[in-house]
């Protein structure tokens, strides 16, 4: 089996951009840990990169909760992309809990 990658680039509105600017500081992206454990068994890797004349950061997080403002952060640079029509992973926590709140729990 090959498995190719494609890269591909997009333009972005200056309101898109200013978006995502104001999702990585209500997430405080700049202040968070580049890793932290997460004791979970299941579940997807999210990793974000930041390149600025500051400096380089970058968080690494293993199935972040969708209330996070880490993950809002991805979600909205997801939802940009070409990957936006992918499926994304859920953990087990994630479709037990949605699945209580569309049973009226």
């Amino acid at each position: 089996m090959q498995i190719t990658a494609e890269a591909t680039t997009r333009p972005i509105s200056l309101l898109q951009l200013q978006r995502f600017r104001q999702l990585l500081l209500e997430s405080q992206f700049q202040q968070l840990t580049s890793y932290e454990e997460s004791g979970a068994m299941d579940g997807a890797y999210w990793l974000l990169e930041a390149h600025q004349a500051s400096g380089y950061h970058v968080v690494f997080r293993h199935s972040p909760d969708k209330t996070e403002g880490f993950r809002k952060a991805c979600e909205y640079l997801l939802d940009l992309s070409s990957a936006r029509r992918e499926e994304r992973y859920q953990t087990l926590h994630e479709v037990k809990r949605e699945n209580e709140v569309g049973c009226g729990a």
